[in-house]
């Protein structure tokens, strides 16, 4: 996964199409805290709620990712079965049906002579079964498997954008952290010496 989320690099004009904000660096630290009118303290809580938001969305895309990297290789096997059903059951095309063992239960197996077919049964998921044409079928599956592709380049170009955030994310916090030491620092010593 991570050869293919490393391929994207964004342009600095990038707008993710999904709606994932993107974090400003931050040049100049000493500049924010004045200008935000609010503590390092209270920056850092915020840059904390907003990492986490990201960490969040990182994480349902991985799922995603996976989802759908599970999900493409079992369309094409059913899609090569089809074409194999196709072949072997449809009489307009030469089938004569075949003979296939099938489980009743663990270890127990059957015989069955399969006779030509005009169609095909298409499990849809949550208890959906649909009787399809083979032809039907196979458009089916195939519109399917290019949403599922697509949906897996969008997804993991996301991933992408949503880590390179992070890291700004992170860069930023940890310039915040160390200008807030230096400050406390000055100040402490600004207490001692008085």
């Amino acid at each position: 996964m991570s050869s293919t989320v490393d391929k994207y690099t964004f342009k600095d004009d990038y707008v993710s199409p999904r709606g994932i904000p993107k974090v400003a660096f931050v040049e100049n630290v000493a500049e924010l805290v004045k200008s935000s009118g609010d503590s390092a303290e209270t920056l850092l809580k915020r840059f904390s709620e907003q990492y986490s938001k990201y960490k969040l969305a990182e994480h349902r895309l991985i799922r995603t990712i996976a989802n759908l990297e599970a999900k493409i290789p079992d369309i094409k096997k059913t899609l090569q079965t089809l074409a194999y059903l196709k072949k072997s059951l449809v009489e307009e095309d030469g089938g004569e049906g075949f003979t296939t063992n099938y489980g009743l239960t663990e270890s127990v197996f059957c015989q069955a002579k399969v006779a030509p077919q005009r169609t095909v049964h298409v499990w849809l998921g949550a208890n959906v079964m649909v009787e399809y044409s083979f032809d039907e079928a196979t458009q089916l599956l195939e519109k399917n498997l290019k949403s599922a592709t697509e949906n897996l380049a969008a997804t993991q170009e996301d991933l992408s954008w949503l880590q390179e955030q992070q890291t700004i994310l992170e860069v930023n916090t940890s310039r915040l952290y160390n200008y807030d030491v230096v400050e406390r620092r000055k100040k402490s010593e600004a207490e001692g010496t008085q």
